[in-house]
């Protein structure tokens, strides 16, 4: 006996949901997304970034041929050093860097050649940047 309702309509089911505001939740999700990614990179560039070695660890670890790989750049020498040197921490980092001047030192090639030679270090000079490579970030801003 439907027809003793008062209102005389079929029963509905509930009311239909108002649309989905993804927008304001889409926007958090994004910021949230861009923090976590920058926030990653900086902790993350703190464990690759090179230690800063003395000449004098630089001379000492050549001859010892605990350098794994070496970069010689126009202004610094970049290299990597081999895992397990004894009085080094384990968790070291070994990925390294050494200043040179290279116009007050001119000998500085030839003796590394020198040190170097027989030892199982890979080796290699890296050619210095264009005028229009180191002024393109400034051409750009």
């Amino acid at each position: 006996m439907a027809d003793n309702r008062p209102d005389n309509k079929l029963p509905r089911d509930k009311p239909p949901l108002p649309p989905a505001r993804f927008g304001r939740s889409l926007m958090w999700w994004i910021v949230f997304a861009i923090i976590a990614v920058v926030l990653m990179s900086v902790l993350m560039d703190n464990f690759r970034r090179p230690v800063e070695l003395t000449p004098g660890e630089f001379w000492n670890y050549a001859r010892n041929g605990q350098i794994k790989e070496l970069v010689i750049k126009s202004e610094q020498v970049e290299g990597e050093l081999v895992a397990g040197i004894p009085g080094r921490d384990k968790d070291a980092r070994r990925r390294f860097y050494m200043p040179v001047n290279f116009d007050a030192d001119r000998t500085f090639g030839e003796r590394l050649e020198k040190v170097l030679r027989g030892k199982k270090t890979r080796w290699r000079y890296e050619k210095a940047p264009g005028w229009l490579s180191r002024a393109l970030p400034y051409i750009i801003l």
